[in-house]
């Protein structure tokens, strides 16, 4: 499966911390 959602809110969670 194409990480979009998935992929999307764990970066941003990485970065956002």
């Amino acid at each position: 499966h194409s990480c979009f959602s998935f992929c999307w809110i764990y970066f941003a969670a990485s970065r956002l911390r």
